[in-house]
């Protein structure tokens, strides 16, 4: 595997006091109601934000199965907005700071991306790593939107109970980042929103506040 190091540029160190929190979210695969990226989105838009670190996008995303969308004025392509991973400190209303990265979930190297990513826990003291996705789930859009929330330690789970036994997924990368974070020591935990089945091809913003409620 090549130097999880290059695949990532820091363009300026943060300003925390304190160990940090990480909040992860992916859009993509595990993004049922667009709940995460409206999610992130939210937060980009109405928080106070420095960009901290980016990822080489070319090494990790798959443009034909993603393609990025450009702008067409009359005779010629005027714009292309271009997906981005980037990792972001923040400032919510309450004055609390904490690391946000964002963007669309990789397509490849998921073994040296999560490898970076681990990196820069370490590098900038990461206390708890915090995971955002939403899947779909048999509830009417007329109940109140439930989050099931999981991770490596009991102690971060409490009050919530799980209503699942043992089950096989498919793999995605915020899981995986999950659970080698959890096996490397470090304290990670998931809020995954439960959006209404018929729901998940359109955006929802409700998962999107159930997310950041959670959070």
């Amino acid at each position: 595997m090549r130097s999880p190091e290059s695949l990532y540029t820091i363009h300026q160190e943060p300003s925390l006091v304190e160990r940090p929190v990480l909040v992860y979210a992916f859009s993509g695969f595990v993004d049922a109601g667009g709940g995460v990226r409206l999610a992130a989105t939210h937060i980009l838009e109405t928080c106070e934000h420095t960009l901290i670190a980016s990822f080489d996008i070319d090494e990790i995303l798959d443009y034909r199965a993603r393609r990025p969308r450009m702008t067409y004025v009359v005779d010629h392509f005027a714009s292309v907005d271009m997906p981005q991973v980037t990792l972001h400190e923040v400032t919510d209303a309450n004055g609390e700071s904490f690391l946000l990265l964002v963007g669309p979930e990789p397509d490849y190297q998921w073994q040296r991306f999560i490898a970076a990513v681990e990196g820069l826990v370490r590098r900038f003291e990461v206390r708890i790593a915090v995971g955002l996705s939403a899947i779909p789930w048999p509830i009417p859009h007329t109940r109140p939107l439930a989050v099931t929330v999981h991770g490596n330690e009991p102690t971060l789970l409490s009050p919530y109970t799980s209503v699942l036994g043992e089950i096989e997924v498919p793999g995605h990368l915020g899981a995986m980042l999950e659970l080698y974070l959890g096996e490397h020591g470090i304290p990670s935990m998931g809020i995954t929103a439960q959006v209404p089945h018929y729901l998940v091809q359109f955006e929802f913003p409700r998962a999107a506040q159930t997310l950041l409620n959670g959070v």
